[in-house]
């Protein structure tokens, strides 16, 4: 518990969520709002431009892509649940093929470099890609949010279109490298987002992505934040250094390519290093 807010080990759905979990309907009106998730947001949407106006994105992307290919076999459509200003539906777009994106928001959809491709539902984004080839599904920092993940990724695997598996990313919490924080800093509890509603592992992801339908198939992780935190660079609850941190980490991955996200694959695989947790899953087969 932290700041009125408290995380549960659930006994009935196997993850780590909020207690009381949020009203589904206040949750919605406060992505929507542009009072809500999105207030002062002007800044954020500036600097994120400007970073993917700098290439800096390009890394990840590039490596998103070939991952789906190696893993799930290749298509060129892909649908983003979340895509928040839709950067990576632009960049998708451009580069290998056709995206669309799921935005409830009106305040991302409103700064973004590509409105006409994002839709406020599934159901309008699905329609875009009536028949032909089979579509990715990619969720980025999504999953985190939802009361019900379950039934979103249930919901995103039975659109009419062949759905050949998804690549989802969400923070990797309770890791060693946290354990190390709280311990050093006596704080009795890790970083609590006001804004998150499931607390994520990968066993926890692990059992999401079985419930609604997926098995996973490959897992990777993202730069080790916390080391910054662990080396005295206090970050956390100090978004400019905070930005200063994930500035260095971005132009670090556009220098090394493929090389960053291969060492950060060992670090997550072999010490569940990594802020976050990227999981790439198939549809299971039905009988």
């Amino acid at each position: 518990s932290h700041n009125g807010l408290t995380v549960i080990a659930c006994l009935s759905c196997y993850r780590r969520h909020l207690s009381p979990l949020p009203d589904p309907d206040t949750l919605t009106r406060f992505y929507a709002d542009p009072d809500g998730f999105y207030k002062d947001s002007e800044r954020r949407f500036a600097i994120d431009a400007s970073h993917h106006h700098q290439g800096l994105w390009d890394a990840l992307y590039r490596w998103e892509a070939s991952r789906l290919a190696l893993h799930l076999g290749p298509t060129n459509r892909i649908i983003d649940l979340g895509a928040g200003t839709g950067w990576f539906v632009k960049w998708w777009s451009d580069n290998v093929g056709r995206a669309v994106g799921v935005e409830p928001s009106p305040v991302a959809r409103s700064h973004s470099p590509v409105p006409a491709r994002l839709f406020p539902s599934l159901e309008e984004a699905s329609r875009k890609f009536a028949g032909g080839n089979p579509v990715y599904l990619r969720a980025r920092l999504v999953l985190e949010h939802l009361v019900d993940p379950v039934g979103v990724l249930r919901a995103a695997a039975g659109i009419p279109q062949q759905v050949k598996g998804i690549i989802l990313t969400v923070p990797n919490e309770f890791s060693l490298l946290q354990q190390r924080i709280v311990d050093r800093d006596k704080t009795g509890y890790w970083f609590i987002d006001k804004t998150h509603v499931n607390y994520f592992d990968r066993r926890g992801l692990d059992g999401v992505l079985r419930e609604a339908g997926f098995e996973p198939i490959a897992w990777y992780g993202t730069h080790p934040l916390e080391l910054w935190q662990l080396a005295g660079v206090k970050y956390i609850g100090n978004d400019l250094i905070g930005q200063r941190i994930h500035l260095s980490r971005l132009r670090f991955e556009k220098a090394m390519g493929r090389t960053a996200w291969k060492l950060y694959g060992i670090l997550f695989n072999k010490l569940n290093w990594g802020r976050e947790i990227i999981c790439i899953a198939k549809l299971k087969e039905t009988s």
